[in-house]
């Protein structure tokens, strides 16, 4: 049975502990002007408040204002220098740079908080091209990791800890092998904490995340055993494969076609994340439109209960103590809603 708590508002100035449960206040919801967006990708908040969207469709950067106007947009489809091709990630640094994660490039480009270039950084060196795509950035507490995917069948996945300019590998974080239901391994969903350490979630119909170490290997999980197995129609299948055909691959690398499992995975990416204080979040998938709900779980791995939202989430990050949740509109426009985690 799901486990519910009254929303507790915390007096000024008392400190939240990570086995306390939480309450999402909404601050907003993005754009509030009018403008349309395509396709979200990802979100992140920059220094000043705003809050900086990844378009793929668009394959532009959108930033908006704490009260949701449309401020500028960063860079264009192309191949130039701050030109954007097939990127599906955005971070900001901890010195508040905006860094674009773009495989279709094969690089990184940085620009500062205010939009301006500052250059575009192939990353050709620290991968073998052909068999590798850089994948997914992360910003932990040691410096950014890089998940760098496989395409052949069985090969792994790979998080590098790389140097503070990008230009070179750190160290290996962790090496997971491919799950049978994504033999290239890149459509399973993954975050790092804020320590460096890489989460995964089991495949099919476990609700089970894990704690990785450097083999791979889980050693503390994150569990609720409650939530019954669905299976997936033939409009799911169907989506789900249309939605894999249009993944850019690398030029002369053939990749096998994937099995779609007839069960739901509880996660897609981008679909848990950590708080500051060390809780996880997580956002188990739900029916096309249908409202979602948040989990949290303590950093020991313990449920602390469950907080449902009004409208479907098919995404989400954590910057801090906000959260930042992929939605969409009552007419299927996308939007990001804010919320202060209390």
């Amino acid at each position: 049975m799901r486990i519910l708590w009254f929303l507790v508002l915390l007096l000024p100035g008392q400190a939240i502990s990570p086995q306390d449960p939480a309450h999402l206040e909404e601050l907003g919801v993005f754009p509030d002007d009018g403008t349309v967006l395509g396709s979200i990708a990802d979100v992140d908040i920059l220094p000043d408040g705003h809050l900086l969207v990844l378009d793929a469709q668009a394959n532009q950067l959108f930033v908006f204002s704490p009260s949701g106007e449309l401020v500028r947009t960063i860079g264009r489809e192309g191949e130039g220098p701050g030109e954007i091709k097939a990127a599906n990630d955005v971070e900001v640094s901890p010195s508040g740079q905006i860094v674009l994660l773009d495989p279709g490039n094969v690089r990184v480009t940085i620009w500062s908080s205010e939009g301006e270039l500052i250059r575009s950084q192939r990353i050709d060196s620290i991968l073998r091209l052909g068999l590798e795509w850089p994948h997914e950035l992360f910003w932990s507490d040691l410096g950014p990791v890089l998940k760098v995917t496989g395409f052949r069948p069985g090969m792994p996945l790979t998080f590098l800890l790389l140097r503070d300019d990008l230009g070179g590998i750190k160290d290996t974080i962790s090496v997971v092998k491919a799950s049978p239901e994504a033999p290239t391994g890149q459509f399973s969903p993954f975050a790092v904490n804020l320590k460096g350490e890489v989460l995964a979630a089991e495949g099919d119909t476990a609700y089970s995340i894990s704690i990785l170490d450097r083999a791979g290997e889980g050693n503390r999980r994150f569990v609720r055993d409650d939530l019954p197995a669905q299976r997936r129609t033939e409009a799911d299948i169907l989506r789900l494969q249309r939605s894999l055909d249009r993944i850019p691959i690398p030029p002369g690398v053939e990749v096998p076609k994937i099995d779609i499992p007839e069960f739901h995975h509880r996660f897609i990416a981008r679909s848990f994340d950590v708080d500051q204080l060390g809780r996880l979040w997580t956002c188990p998938t739900t029916p096309d439109g249908a409202p979602s709900a948040f989990d949290l779980f303590n950093p020991d791995g313990d449920f602390l209960g469950s907080i449902p939202v009004q409208s479907h989430v098919s995404g989400m990050r954590i910057k801090g103590m906000r959260l930042l949740a992929i939605s969409e509109t009552a007419i299927g426009e996308p939007v990001v809603r804010m919320f202060q985690i209390r």
